[in-house]
């Protein structure tokens, strides 16, 4: 669905509330409920103006009553233009003020949010950056416990006396063997537990 409302023209003198709202409950809400559906209203801007009004006896209750099974279930503004039935901006220049003080607010929102998610940002990033960091720590501490204990597996072998070894070079571990060394056989032992 789309198109612009009729005062949506290059002559803004010639804006006309009330033919927004035909042409907004003629073109985008009737389509809608004939389709069955209940409808949540968005309403942005201007929207906010000529859409509440668009739904004047769409809601639940009355279309209930009417034997209808389908309706405005809920409107949401979102910086929106509020009027009061029968007044436009024009006729209360008190409303300009509070639409002002409604876009300063908005200014504040804005930035303060934009504000928060540089902040948040920052934050994470560095959360993430630091995590990075003990993980490859942890993995270099991994890799130098490992090698260590290779070593020392190693230098075991090389020192045991060479009456105690294998012909494949291992350790002799049959205690009824004569060439059968303790001392050699826990260290290996030992080393393997060390792996």
């Amino acid at each position: 669905m789309g198109g612009n409302p009729p005062s949506m023209t290059k002559d803004p003198n010639h804006a006309d509330l009330e033919a927004d709202v035909t042409f907004n409950c003629s073109k985008f809400i009737v389509p809608l409920l004939q389709d069955g559906r209940d409808i949540v209203l968005v309403l942005h801007s201007y929207g906010g103006a000529s859409g509440d009004r668009a739904v004047q006896g769409l809601n639940k209750h009355e279309r209930q009553q009417s034997g209808e099974k389908d309706s405005i279930i809920n409107l949401v503004y979102i910086t929106a233009i509020y009027l009061p039935v029968g007044m436009s901006d024009q006729e209360n220049p008190e409303l300009e003020d509070e639409m002002l003080l409604g876009r300063t607010f908005t200014f504040v929102l804005r930035y303060s949010a934009l504000g928060s998610g540089i902040f948040y940002g920052y934050y994470h990033q560095r959360t993430l950056n630091s995590h990075a960091e003990q993980q490859k720590l942890h993995r270099k501490y991994q890799t130098e416990e490992s090698l260590i204990a290779k070593a020392k597996a190693e230098y075991t072998k090389k020192t045991m006396p060479r009456g105690s070894k294998t012909e494949g070079g291992g350790v002799i571990s049959d205690p009824d063997d004569p060439k059968f060394d303790l001392e050699a056989y826990l260290t290996m032992k030992m080393a393997d537990e060390a792996k």
